[in-house]
């Protein structure tokens, strides 16, 4: 078959419908792309979000939400490079475009999405400024889920929510449902009908990907070493022993807590995740985390601190040396995504790409006459940032 027959621009639309299929995520997230770019991975592109503005204080020094200037800014969002080789004989090109669907994008297509779930769910869950942390598998109730629901929608941060929990987590609610609607049982199992559920007007999502949290270790002792930088990405805590912080794990820090979108102070502790692990002896030690913004700043922070703490102020880490599932919700515009079209490959290789719903993806192919195979490649330039924190909450739940 003529390599030209090989990658196609229905066959590259088959694809992207299929991993946006995969990736019901993405559908939380905000997506509205300022600018475009082609090219390799690893580069900064803009998605366009809401500036909620400032807040100023009133006469009697309160904070208020009249006299707030509102707009729009460009968002930061560092995209990568993600591929599913893919190798097909060339009897596979003389299928149909249906059963090119069904027999070869279907089963393949897995591994990409993979991918892309677990970028996501991952900056959905270090976005949160609030977390649950359940004692039990079976406190996973859907009171909990109620919960989380409006402790998001009080943080006034946009008005589509989503959340995703794991397959495990999904059958111990759904059991718990069952239970608690009594003669009622088959209501609890129809609420989860579906890949994508619904419950208290959001869309709920089980999805392999969330990622699993093995035995954090139990931390005392530690405290803050200095207000924390306007914008600064790490936090430099004083652990009194040797630490191994895992990436997901949650922790707070007294005097600072969580604020809405207009920077009011919330009254409640703000929680940090670890955004990577970290290793330490002990003493000074900087953990990753997402920007920390305790003042408006003009060129991009969007406040999601009541204040930079003080030196002194006691670290929490609140969970238990077991292992979680590690699940969220969030507000759309808690969370940017961008995806662009890759550059296409110079060299004996024919390429098409197709956009759908803002998921691109490029085909690429290579002949191999003497095997009588060809090699493809999937390719996405994809990523996600946390924008609007203040709009997100984790959910860990213990494994049996």
């Amino acid at each position: 078959m003529a390599l030209n027959k090989i990658a196609t621009e229905e066959k590259a639309e088959i694809i992207a419908a299929n991993l946006k299929a995969e990736c019901p995520v993405i559908e939380l997230c905000e997506r509205k792309i300022e600018n475009g770019y082609e090219g390799g991975g690893g580069d900064t592109v803009s998605v366009k979000t809401v500036d909620y503005g400032f807040v100023y204080k009133s006469t009697n020094g309160d904070m208020t939400d009249k006299d707030m200037t509102t707009g729009s800014i460009k968002t930061p969002v560092r995209v990568d490079f993600m591929t599913n080789p893919v190798e097909l004989e060339s009897k596979d090109h003389n299928l149909n475009l249906e059963d090119f669907d069904i027999q070869i994008v279907r089963p393949r297509i897995s591994l990409l999405a993979s991918q892309v779930n677990e970028d996501v769910i991952g900056t959905g869950i270090r976005a949160a400024s609030n977390a649950i942390v359940l004692t039990t598998p079976n406190d996973a109730k859907f009171g909990v889920l109620a919960r989380m629901i409006a402790m998001v929608k009080q943080s006034r941060v946009g008005d589509r929510i989503g959340g995703v929990i794991s397959p495990s987590v999904e059958a111990i609610v759904a059991d718990n449902g069952s239970n608690q609607f009594g003669s009622h049982q088959t209501l609890g199992m129809k609420m989860w009908d579906g890949k994508v559920k619904t419950f208290g007007g959001i869309n709920w999502i089980t999805s392999s990907d969330v990622p699993m949290l093995e035995n954090p270790q139990a931390i005392a002792g530690a405290t803050l070493v200095a207000p924390i930088t306007n914008g600064a990405k790490f936090i430099n805590i004083n652990f009194t022993g040797a630490v191994v912080l895992k990436k997901y794990t949650p922790f707070t820090i007294a005097g600072i807590n969580m604020v809405d979108a207009y920077g009011k102070n919330q009254a409640k502790a703000r929680t940090f995740i670890v955004a990577a692990d970290v290793t330490s002896a002990g003493g000074n030690t900087s953990v990753p985390v997402a920007p920390v913004w305790w003042s408006r700043d003009e060129a991009f922070g969007l406040k999601n601190a009541s204040s930079a703490g003080v030196a002194g102020a006691k670290a929490e880490f609140p969970l238990a040396a077991k292992t979680y599932y590690v699940g969220g919700v969030w507000a759309s515009k808690a969370v940017a995504f961008a995806s662009l079209k890759p550059a296409a490959l110079e060299g004996g290789v024919v390429t098409a790409g197709s956009n759908v719903d803002g998921v691109n993806v490029l085909m690429t192919a290579q002949a191999n006459a003497t095997k009588f195979r060809s090699v493809h490649r999937w390719d996405v330039l994809v990523g996600s940032e946390p924008i609007y924190q203040q709009g997100a909450c984790g959910l860990y739940v213990p494994v049996e």
